[in-house]
């Protein structure tokens, strides 16, 4: 697990599968961040890899809709996805953070 900032589409092997990493960033117009982050915490849900939101002050598990007003607009964030559908899981937040997809 990561704690501080990853590299960026960092992919290493782990015991679970891979894990993979993505920085992304919420929209600036606060009704479409908080939609951005409870589709966050559906689409966590769908993928068996674990699912971590972090940045420098916050870190938690991304399938927890007690931690969806944890990031507010415009902040920028990790998703980190860690298991055998890691590579998946950040495909698909590429599709819904396609602003940040592949880099800041």
């Amino acid at each position: 697990m990561f704690f501080g900032k990853p590299k960026m589409d960092e992919e290493e092997r782990t015991g679970y599968g891979y894990m993979k990493s993505r920085e992304y960033n919420l929209a600036p117009e606060e009704e479409k961040a908080r939609k951005q982050m409870m589709e966050l915490i559906l689409l966590s849900s769908r993928f068996a890899s674990s699912i971590t939101v972090e940045n420098e002050e916050r870190h938690f598990n991304g399938k927890s809709i007690l931690k969806a007003g944890e990031l507010k607009k415009g902040e920028h964030f990790y998703v980190v996805a860690d298991g055998s559908d890691a590579e998946a899981a950040i495909e698909a937040f590429d599709q819904l953070f396609p602003q940040a997809a592949g880099g800041i």
